[in-house]
């Protein structure tokens, strides 16, 4: 990887790293993106701390472009892909996924919930 690939990529991850923190979730980055400096696997760039016993572990990719079809369309929350033979995977933005964690975790969430340009999160009773 070059040297501009690889800035981009860490000032990917630091941003990533900070918007949990924005939201009063812990979140640290590992160093040279290297899991194991976390004592996790290599692959992960991104540990969050959700409550004592609970974390997640992140890899942060940040691509010149993502094919529109991973992308959820205007109106829908979450996007669920699956290559033949394969698992399933969920996209969604990353306020929608800290809004989850954060009603999950009990983190407060009094405020509103997270809107992007596709439109505010739909929530039920709301």
């Amino acid at each position: 990887m070059g040297s501009s690939s690889k800035r981009k990529g860490f000032a990917y991850e630091r941003e990533v790293v900070k918007k949990f923190q924005e939201v009063n979730l812990e979140a640290q980055r590992a160093y040279a993106s290297d899991g194991r400096s976390l004592g996790l696997a290599s692959n992960v760039d991104i540990k969050v701390s959700l409550d004592h016993n609970t974390s997640l572990n992140v890899q942060a990719k940040r691509r010149k472009a993502i094919a529109d079809y991973i992308k959820p369309e205007p109106n829908v929350d979450a996007q669920v892909i699956r290559e033949d033979r394969g698992e399933s995977y969920v996209v969604i933005t990353l306020d929608t996924f800290i809004h989850i964690l954060r009603r999950a975790y009990g983190y407060n969430t009094e405020e509103a919930p997270p809107s992007d340009e596709r439109g505010e999160l739909h929530t039920e009773g709301k």
